[in-house]
């Protein structure tokens, strides 16, 4: 009996060493099948020098070269492109994919065959758009002027010629309209130069200023108890005691002054839409407006640097900014550098003749203010923006006007502008003002001037309308050739006639202002090439007809040029999507900004679309919504179908258009677009 009990263990166990054979062996081969596609895996990029480096996948399993035979058959829908393949085909249902691509929706339409276009060669085509359109009118909400005070100035200021020094007056006539039965006031000013401020010094009815401040401050109020203040207002000046009048007669041998006045975030289109009083006024004869002008960067910092940097990098544009304005003040030119707002745009590290910044910072504390379109829109009685264009006018009028000498100024608002997209209707009568005060004083006969933008808005409604990238890429640009320089030059006029519908950029524009250096240089080569973009050159030069956004130092993604269709919301675009979200998480945890900000993930996927470049290199640009956050990502880049990798794709110039931000915690530019601290 002991010998079958025995037995019957040994039964027993081998039962159960089978049974767990059999378990394993079904488990084991279970996961395998089932294992779902590594979507998140980061997909391999070729080396490129001027690209970002992406890690080198893992070995391709046999369920990842399905999906990438399905993205071949999927995108490569034209004959031309079919590649050839002796794989079985197999039913879409079996992919094991985890994504209910039913759920993805898109906000951007299908666009109407282009039929007309700003450049057309067998390079670049950028299409027409029409700025006033059924779907840009739909969102368009004209905003009224806020003058900030009703009240009429008490204060006058004027420039006497025989002093060489301005005139403070009080207007005795408005204090008594401000304040009937005024027994008795007292009027101050103080002085700010760009080192010091002064003591307030009292005046009765008017008082000369000295030469030595960049602006006063000034106030009235009543000489009771309380000193109730009757109104306070604030002037930039611009003197120069001791510079005499240069005329010179010979026109070849005058230096054109060149006055630069920028607003933030325009586009073409919408400065036609918003300021149609302004955009009349610089359709006057001698006014040249680029329509194939196209960004290289994403805002105002970025574009400045190539502007008057002839930078791609911030760390060649801190080194070289303050070259170009160096090389003017070496050839006799006078500077000036403004901006209405104390949230810079501008790169910093260069020095100026006249600045407008310490008088903003100063009445920024001592007035009370007022914010409108995320800025601070009202300092004291007046819209900071009014403050910078009576700076560059007074610039303008002392150094070109009265003392005939050359003069190079910046001038940048972004108060109206920046942060909403129908912010210009309001600065439109106030502009269109200035421009003429600047006509009827004589500036525009003496100087070159040059009314711009960085961008066009990248958040928004206008962003989602069916040419919307055409709106973030295309800003206005618009500049002025006095009538001395047409006459003396009529060829470099008619080079800048020929380059309004040729594809341009501002590593141009750097060229011109160093072509305005040396204008006996009449064709490129007698130039030295900008070491960054070789291909690019002066505007006042003609630009070859055959150019591509690459020769013009334009990036893949900045690149206005169009030749996209449209794609599905399917499969092979979502997989895409997810690659661009994967690669934007690496980046972050190279540069080791992952211990700030959290870990994006894909939310949906909003648009795709696809231009081949060569038979199986396609370049894609996709629009895609993250999470957390919810924030709204557009980027591009270049697609192997046959080896199924990513050829190009800079992270520094995926876009984020959307209008919140919550990345305090980090400061670098790129970063703060993809972080979430």
């Amino acid at each position: 009996r002991p010998r079958s009990i025995l037995k019957f263990k040994k039964y027993i166990f081998m039962f159960f060493a089978l049974l767990l054979a059999i378990i394993w062996v079904n488990h084991y081969t279970k996961s395998k099948s089932s294992r779902k596609v590594p979507i998140e895996d980061l997909p391999a990029v070729e080396n490129k020098s001027h690209e970002e480096l992406i890690p080198t996948p893992r070995t391709e399993s046999p369920q990842e070269k399905r999906l990438r035979l399905f993205r071949e058959r999927l995108f490569d829908d034209d004959k031309e492109h079919k590649v050839t393949t002796t794989e079985q085909p197999y039913n879409l249902e079996e992919t094991d994919y985890d994504v209910d691509l039913s759920e993805i929706q898109r906000s951007r339409r299908k666009r109407k065959k282009a039929t007309s276009f700003f450049v057309m060669n067998p390079m670049c085509k950028i299409p027409y758009v029409d700025p006033f359109s059924k779907d840009a009118l739909a969102i368009l909400k004209p905003v009224p002027l806020d003058k900030c005070s009703k009240e009429g100035p008490i204060f006058e200021l004027k420039f006497v010629q025989k002093l060489q020094r301005y005139r403070l007056r009080v207007n005795t006539t408005m204090l008594a309209k401000l304040v009937p039965n005024l027994p008795k006031y007292i009027c101050k000013y103080r002085e700010v130069t760009n080192d010091t401020i002064s003591l307030w010094k009292t005046f009765e009815n008017e008082a000369v200023i000295d030469w030595i401040p960049s602006g006063i401050v000034a106030e009235c109020h009543v000489a009771q108890k309380g000193l109730r203040t009757i109104q306070e207002d604030a002037f930039p000046l611009v003197q120069m005691p001791y510079r005499r009048v240069h005329v010179e007669s010979d026109p070849l041998k005058k230096r054109p002054s060149v006055l630069i006045l920028g607003l933030e975030s325009v586009s073409r289109m919408n400065f036609k839409r918003n300021m149609p009083k302004t955009a009349e006024f610089v359709e006057q004869e001698g006014w040249f407006e680029l329509k194939g002008y196209n960004k290289v960067g994403d805002g105002a910092f970025s574009n400045l640097c190539a502007i008057l940097g002839g930078a791609k990098s911030d760390v060649t544009c801190e080194q070289r900014f303050p070259l170009i304005w160096q090389a003017f003040r070496k050839a006799g030119y006078t500077t000036a550098f403004g901006e209405d707002s104390l949230e810079s745009s501008v790169p910093s590290g260069f020095s100026t003749d006249y600045q407008f910044r310490t008088l903003l910072e100063d009445i920024g504390q001592s007035m009370g203010s007022v914010t409108r379109f995320g800025r601070k829109y009202c300092i004291g009685r007046r819209p900071s923006a009014s403050y910078l264009l009576d700076f560059c006018l007074q610039f303008a009028q002392r150094v070109i006007v009265e003392l005939d000498q050359p003069a190079l100024g910046l001038f940048w608002s972004s108060t109206f502008t920046s942060d909403y997209r129908h912010g210009p209707t309001s600065l439109d009568e106030r502009l269109v003002e200035f421009f003429r005060s600047m006509s009827e004083h004589h500036v525009l006969e003496r100087s070159i001037v040059i009314l711009l933008s960085d961008q066009g808005q990248m958040s928004g409604d206008l962003v989602n309308l069916p040419d919307g990238y055409l709106e973030e890429r295309l800003p206005m640009m618009h500049i002025h050739l006095p009538p001395w320089f047409r006459e003396a030059y009529p060829r470099f006029a008619g080079n800048l006639q020929d380059n309004r519908n040729r594809l341009t950029s501002p590593f141009d524009l750097h060229n011109t202002l160093r072509h305005i250096l040396n204008l006996k240089a009449l064709n490129p080569k007698e130039m030295v090439s900008l070491m960054s973009c070789r291909n690019t050159q002066s505007l006042l030069h003609l630009v070859p007809f055959n150019r591509s956004c690459e020769e013009a130092c334009i990036g893949l993604h900045s690149c206005s040029c169009d030749d996209f269709e449209l794609l599905p919301n399917d499969m092979g675009a979502y997989h895409l999507a997810k690659s661009l979200v994967s690669h934007i998480n690496f980046w972050m945890l190279k540069k080791g900004f992952n211990l700030h900000c959290q870990r994006l993930r894909l939310s949906n996927l909003d648009y795709a679309e696809r231009t081949f470049e060569k038979r199986n290199i396609m370049v894609v640009r996709l629009r895609v919504l993250t999470y957390p956050l919810e924030s709204i990502l557009s980027a591009t880049l270049r697609y192997n179908l046959e080896s199924g990798k990513v050829l190009a794709l800079n992270i520094k110039d995926v876009s984020n258009l959307s209008s919140h931000s919550s990345s305090d915690c980090v400061k670098d530019r790129t970063a703060k677009k993809f972080c979430v601290c």
